[in-house]
């Protein structure tokens, strides 16, 4: 498995984990798993691919794009929007703050997860759609683990 389609179901696990009532969550790579035929919200994870920090060694560095849209008709005042990223960004929040959460996270085979940073986002009304939109940038660095 891709080392980002495993970050991009390791990111949906820990949403879904959070049970948030009428809320899909979808990855780029990975799982297409939407929870509700209807849902309010959708969260969806994308990993671009790894960028190497420097020639021959195997640091590496994922970009990570968390879009949440809502529909506007079933959350006018943008509350239960505002509900789901907040507890997205809790999460990113708390695996800056201790690497050893996120480390032991985002660790596998091929990867040896070092630390996360949050890299900025964005948040508008999209009003041709009618969703309220956000997206949570973060980046994560690590190693390449080759067994040869």
């Amino acid at each position: 498995m891709l080392i980002e389609q495993a970050i991009e179901d390791i990111f949906a696990n820990e949403i879904r984990g959070l049970q948030l009532a009428n809320v899909g969550v979808t990855t780029a790579a990975g799982t297409q798993h939407v929870e509700s035929a209807e849902p309010e919200s959708v969260v969806a994870v994308a990993a671009s691919f790894r960028q190497n920090d420097a020639f021959s060694l195997p640091m590496i560095t994922v970009p990570v794009t968390i879009s949440v849209v809502t529909r506007v008709e079933k959350d006018p005042d943008k509350t239960r929007h505002n509900a789901v990223v907040e507890k997205i960004m809790g999460v990113l929040s708390l695996w800056h703050q201790r690497p050893e959460v996120f480390g032991g996270k985002f660790t596998s085979e091929q990867f040896l997860a070092g630390e996360l940073t949050l890299t900025g986002g964005s948040y508008q009304l999209d009003q041709s759609q009618k969703i309220w939109a956000s997206a949570i940038t973060t980046s994560i660095r690590g190693s390449e683990k080759f067994n040869i």
